[in-house]
């Protein structure tokens, strides 16, 4: 079954607005700002406790992942 796309369809309780396509192109500015968010969130650690049964659980025990690939 293939997509669809909804264009003739009239909703009247809220607006429609598709959201734009982004091409990243090597200039562009939505490239910038997403490398630069790339960037901010590689030079952060996050805590991530294990949760089981909704308490969370932290130990000493910390384990790091590492990011392989580079901007």
């Amino acid at each position: 079954m293939a997509a669809s796309v909804i264009s003739n369809y009239n909703f009247t309780d809220f607006p429609v607005k598709n959201e734009p396509i982004y091409g990243y192109d090597s200039e562009s500015k939505e490239r910038r700002l997403l490398q630069s968010s790339l960037r901010q969130h590689l030079a952060e650690t996050e805590e991530i406790p294990i949760v089981i049964g909704g308490k969370e659980y932290k130990t000493d025990n910390v384990k790091y992942q590492v990011q392989v690939r580079k901007l």
